[in-house]
């Protein structure tokens, strides 16, 4: 109960007292007028203060659970801190308050206005917040579970690295809000409008967007994998980098979007409109483009292995080094499209109309040991980033092996001669057992050199294609090509 009576609240409050950490629990303060009354630490809980003016007070570390606060002023009022666990608080006035850190889990915040109001790191699990005013509210580090916000307003509210999980944000309007590193799993954001929206590395998995407005949204490195993205207009939208396997853009139109380096696998793009969009790097293999408009779009190292393309509009695409093995491109519209250095193993073009597509391959190409991607040669790969071994020799294997093969068999035995005699030259006192078995040794090791080189030049190991093959027959060739100098230096040497 209240250690004082209403009077000698409102009395005490008008000579500019502080009443700090006093108990007026369940006081009956309706209406009652404490503009900037001091009222730090104060027990609140239970009382009624519907209608009160309580504009610019302090109620920082206030205990206010329960307490009944509709419609209640609390303009630029300092609540840092502040208990309001299942305070009611409808249409009450929080605009500019301070609020940080205060604890406000279910509390009912129906259509309260909050616009500008100061709410890091505070905690709002289970609140209701419905048609509530938070425009350019700041909520960063907020707790929300299952917070209900459906059709408030939060255009320009910061809640980056925010948990929202489950919360209901349905029919909200969000315009230019940043979600950024956000929990927003299970959460509901059916119809809400998401214009120019930040969800930047926002966790969302499954995430249902159909009805909303997501027009130059941007989901750069988001977590959406599993999301629904049907029938929706999302031109100019950023998605680059972002977990998308296995969400669906069914019938949606994402023209000049940015989706280049997603994750895209199993993603199903059935009659997209992708007009005019980056998807340079983009992870596609199994993805459903039938029927998809890709017109102008640049594919350019894309991996589309195993993707359906059926019916597609390819014109004038960039396709170059695209990854397109096993893919399916039948009755696909390739005219124009730039096709050079592209893998097509297994690919499915029965139909495909390739009038002006440009199929050449250049011969400065390149094979990541990594990950097998054809590329212009450079240092390092552009799709793993990682960086190629060096090579040892970049001479022709189909003129250097044929040669150094011949020139072994045919000096091998006077090579081997010449080792003996070196030997016995050099080291009279060896006895004669060893003398001989370093002999056999090098002529073995010419021998083999020589036949292991010649069954490589005429194809008949399978390394000979590769890239990390044939850097090991270069290394074996200089290597060779050393030992058969130093054996002719030796000789010279001795004569």
């Amino acid at each position: 109960m209240s250690e004082l009576s209403r009077e000698e609240i409102l009395e005490r409050v008008k000579r500019g007292e502080a009443l700090s950490n006093i108990d007026l629990s369940r006081a009956n303060l309706r209406e009652a007028s404490l503009s900037q009354a001091s009222l730090r630490g104060v027990n609140l809980q239970n009382a009624d203060l519907e209608g009160a003016d309580l504009t610019q007070a302090d109620l920082e570390g206030a205990l206010l659970s329960f307490a009944k606060l509709n419609k209640a002023k609390l303009s630029k009022s300092n609540l840092k801190g502040a208990h309001l666990t299942s305070a009611q608080l409808t249409g009450a006035d929080l605009r500019e308050d301070l609020l940080e850190k205060a604890i406000l889990n279910g509390a009912n915040m129906t259509e309260a206005l909050l616009s500008r109001a100061q709410l890091n790191e505070a905690q709002l699990s289970d609140a209701n917040l419905t048609r509530a005013d938070l425009t350019e509210a700041s909520l960063v580090g907020v707790k929300a579970e299952n917070a209900n916000m459906e059709e408030a307003l939060l255009q320009g509210v910061d809640l980056t690295s925010s948990n929202l999980e489950r919360a209901n944000l349905k029919k909200a309007k969000l315009q230019g809000a940043d979600l950024s590193k956000t929990n927003l799993k299970g959460a509901t954001l059916l119809e809400a409008d998401l214009q120019g929206a930040c969800f930047y590395e926002t966790y969302f998995p499954h995430a249902d967007f159909r009805g909303t407005n997501m027009a130059g949204a941007n989901l750069n490195l988001a977590q959406l994998n599993g999301a629904n993205f049907d029938n929706l207009i999302l031109n100019k939208i950023n998605l680059k980098g972002g977990n998308l396997q296995n969400a669906s853009f069914k019938n949606s139109q994402l023209t000049a979007s940015d989706l280049s380096n997603a994750k895209l696998k199993a993603t199903n793009f059935f009659s997209a409109d992708l007009s005019g969009t980056k998807l340079q790097e983009a992870e596609l293999e199994e993805a459903n483009l039938r029927n998809a408009n890709l017109k102008g779009t640049d594919l350019e190292r894309t991996s589309l292995e195993r993707a359906n393309l059926v019916g597609a509009n390819l014109t004038d695409a960039n396709l170059r080094w695209a990854n397109l093995r096993g893919a399916d491109l039948s009755q696909t519209n390739l005219e124009g499209a730039d096709l050079s250095n592209s893998i097509m193993d297994g690919a499915e073009l029965y139909g495909a109309q390739l009038t002006s597509a440009k199929l050449t391959t250049e011969k400065k190409t390149t094979q990541c040991p990594y990950c097998g991607t054809y590329q212009e040669k450079r240092d390092k790969c552009a799709r793993c980033n990682k960086i190629f071994p060096a090579p040892v020799m970049d001479v022709p294997l189909e003129t250097n092996l044929p040669f150094l093969s011949f020139l072994l068999a045919i000096l091998g035995g006077p090579l081997t001669f010449t080792v003996s005699s070196s030997l016995s030259h050099l080291f009279r006192e060896w006895p004669q057992v060893l003398g001989i078995t370093v002999t056999l040794t090098v002529g073995i090791i010419l021998c083999l050199s020589s036949i292991t080189l010649g069954l490589i030049a005429l194809g008949k190991l399978p390394d000979h294609s590769s890239l990390r093959g044939k850097n090991l027959i270069r290394t074996g060739s200089v290597l060779s090509l050393l030992t058969i100098g130093l054996i002719v230096l030796l000789a010279v040497y001795l004569l």
